[in-house]
């Protein structure tokens, strides 16, 4: 995914926005460089654009919890370019049947997280099928949403125990895993998240309010 193609007024406003938004998240899930998506993003989103900012603007080793703990708000973001019909929950809220953040790289409510083979398409030079391949291995390898939050939470609370976003940025990975797609994966990181929360910020309204986890 290239940022670069959002220049493009050969694409509707919309599909612009759905390029930006999934690739500014497959960038943080990745590990790569999301500055290349947050500018265009925050152009076609305005509400989201100081939030981006003050990404930018923090130091590198704090960037990603940050943004991790901004997308735990924010059920709408997703890996996935929609080839049907839009989410139908306002932004900010969950869905009650399970449309958010993503499920597996090209799957939807699947129990596995392993991508579908990239079919031949033959504009793509072979650097970038190459480069999408790889990319669709790295997000397999990160998990669905709910593995992906409770196993970057867990591990910074752990390394940051004195960070107090740490029982908000637990409680809500544990969530999601209520409210997206589940796998053997997020059942494990999910139950790492909440016993985290529950030893180390027991006393916490965050951990009143998670009394389960969820499979």
């Amino acid at each position: 995914m290239c940022s670069s193609d959002l220049k493009t007024e050969s694409l509707p406003s919309n599909l612009r926005l759905d390029i930006a938004q999934a690739g500014w998240v497959r960038s943080v899930v990745i590990g790569s460089n999301p500055e290349a998506f947050a500018h265009a993003l925050a152009a076609l989103k305005p509400a989201y654009a100081s939030d981006l900012e003050g990404f930018a603007g923090l130091p590198a080793s704090e960037q990603p919890i940050a943004e991790i703990f901004w997308m735990l708000h924010h059920p709408e973001l997703s890996i996935d370019v929609r080839a049907d019909l839009p989410r139908i929950r306002k932004d900010s809220f969950i869905d009650t049947y399970r449309d958010n953040w993503w499920c597996g790289a090209n799957q939807k409510y699947m129990r596995s997280s392993r991508p579908d083979p990239l079919p031949s398409v033959q504009f793509l030079t072979a650097a970038e099928t190459g480069s999408s391949e790889r990319e669709l291995e790295d997000l397999s390898a990160a998990g669905i949403a709910p593995a992906f939050f409770a196993h970057e939470t867990a591990d910074w609370a752990t390394a940051h125990p004195n960070d107090p976003r740490n029982p908000e940025a637990l409680a809500l990975a544990v969530k999601s895993a209520r409210y997206s797609c589940t796998d053997d994966q997020s059942s494990k990181y999910s139950a790492r998240a909440f016993r985290l929360l529950h030893t180390h910020y027991p006393n916490s309204e965050w951990a009143k309010r998670t009394p389960y986890w969820f499979k």
